[in-house]
């Protein structure tokens, strides 16, 4: 904000740290408060604060902001959003937000349009997972041997599924007819994936589900 504090995000997560400490000029006084004829007064220094370096590669992050213009002006979507883990560590090499502002010029006087453009959704929103899920569905299912690279699968576009009341629908309408595993996954065939699911079991699944680490905290430092 103008006045130098951490409203959201990284600045705001770690303001303690990075807005460092006040400077402070001491006077003698007497019990009432009213300095003392002569007295020498004290000055504490101000004190930095420490400074952060971030995950960010910065060859990519301008690769990910040039995809997701490319994709806006393409699609027009309401918004577009990026990241980009590293594998082995999971620290954030890119993330990025559409529509986003000019951080060039900053309404830090304004703190309600500061918020509103600052808000990083891919932090702050949720959303159904759907077909990312379908990854560990299928990795899950082919580590425990509840289906093999060959197993077949027939998707018609619409299937009773075991267990719910309503048809299950494929995103694709005339569905997916013959196809293996590699082309479930390749389809993202939400009827392959249900049978497939069905084959590894509810509570496989939920085990698999905490070995993915999916319900612990991720521990990304944005307020």
């Amino acid at each position: 904000s103008v006045d130098n504090t951490g409203t959201t995000g990284v600045e705001k997560y770690y303001d303690t740290y990075l807005a460092g400490k006040k400077g402070e000029l001491l006077y003698e006084t007497d019990l009432v408060g009213i300095e003392i004829e002569n007295s020498v007064a004290a000055y504490l220094p101000a004190e930095d604060g420490y400074n952060i370096q971030l995950t960010i590669d910065y060859g990519i992050q301008e690769i990910v902001e040039t995809a997701l213009k490319k994709a806006v002006a393409e699609y027009s979507p309401v918004g577009a959003e990026c990241i980009v883990l590293d594998p082995n560590t999971f620290e954030i090499l890119a993330m990025a937000n559409l529509p986003s502002y000019d951080l060039n010029e900053v309404p830090r006087e304004d703190m309600e349009t500061l918020n509103a453009l600052s808000r990083n959704r891919l932090a702050s929103d949720i959303y159904e997972p759907g077909s990312t899920f379908k990854v560990m569905t299928m990795a899950a299912a082919l580590d425990c041997g509840a289906i093999t690279l060959d197993t077949p699968f027939h998707c018609g576009g619409a299937e009773q599924i075991p267990g719910r009341s309503q048809l299950l629908h494929c995103w694709r309408s005339q569905g997916h007819g013959a196809q293996k595993t590699p082309q479930a996954l390749q389809n993202s065939c939400n009827i392959a994936f249900a049978h497939i699911a069905l084959k590894l079991g509810g509570e496989r699944f939920y085990e698999y589900v905490k070995n993915f680490g999916v319900l612990e905290k991720t521990g990304i430092d944005l307020a």
